[in-house]
């Protein structure tokens, strides 16, 4: 008895499965015990298409939301990604500093390119001592 219990107060796992909407579909849950022919006879087509399982009449359209339904008809083109995308500027930056070294415009706390470019050159040419030294 508590096993029967169990069975009709556990959520079903395949709600949509068992509510497809194909005729004489025969769908066996997983805690069921009862053979596709004891099954068989307890699910009838309705004049729609839809099946009724233990008294209940409902469609997949009926189970699922319409946004869920919601599918795009075609390719979102370059240029309706591109117009929304429009508002979307490049935000002005606000933390420009002068270098120290040369004077040129940088970003605070980083180091300008110019000043990187010459310490990379420097330190080439010191690698390159070393290995002919």
């Amino acid at each position: 008895m508590a096993t029967t219990l169990l069975r009709t107060t556990r959520p079903t796992t395949s709600y949509l499965l068992s509510t497809v909407s194909i005729p004489r579909l025969v769908i066996l849950l997983p805690w069921t015990t009862t053979s596709p022919s004891s099954f068989r006879t307890s699910t009838t087509p309705h004049s729609d298409g839809r099946i009724r399982i233990g008294g209940l009449l409902q469609s997949l359209q009926d189970l699922l939301p319409p946004i869920l339904w919601a599918v795009p008809k075609s390719k979102t083109t370059h240029s309706k990604k591109s117009m929304r995308s429009s508002g979307k500027g490049l935000k002005q930056r606000t933390n420009l500093v002068g270098c120290a070294s040369c004077g040129l415009p940088k970003v605070s706390h980083t180091i300008c390119h110019e000043c990187h470019v010459a310490f990379r050159k420097e330190i080439h040419a010191e690698a390159k001592m070393m290995r002919k030294g």
